[in-house]
């Protein structure tokens, strides 16, 4: 088996998938919140529209968080049975 990684170093995979995940995923989102807000707007529900996109927006980093997370947990795995270096 390999030597186990740090946390530091651990910490540090967990920011580059989480860096990686943002930077690819949110210009893509970008639409897809600006369609929402304009829906929220024209809704009876407009009070608040700010928030409410904010908080999709904020939804949607906390799934791309969590699949950071599991992406790291699975290279450290990967890495400690010899299949995958760091």
């Amino acid at each position: 088996m390999a030597p186990r990684a740090s946390p530091r170093a651990d910490f540090l995979l967990f920011a580059m998938w989480l860096v990686m995940m943002c930077g690819m995923m949110l210009p893509s989102a970008a639409p897809a919140l600006l369609i929402y807000a304009a829906v929220v707007r024209r809704s009876e529900l407009q009070a608040g529209t700010a928030t409410r996109v904010y908080a999709f927006a904020g939804g949607y980093l906390v799934v791309w968080t969590a699949f950071s997370l599991v992406a790291t947990l699975l290279q450290g795995l990967l890495a400690d049975t010899l299949l995958l270096s760091r």
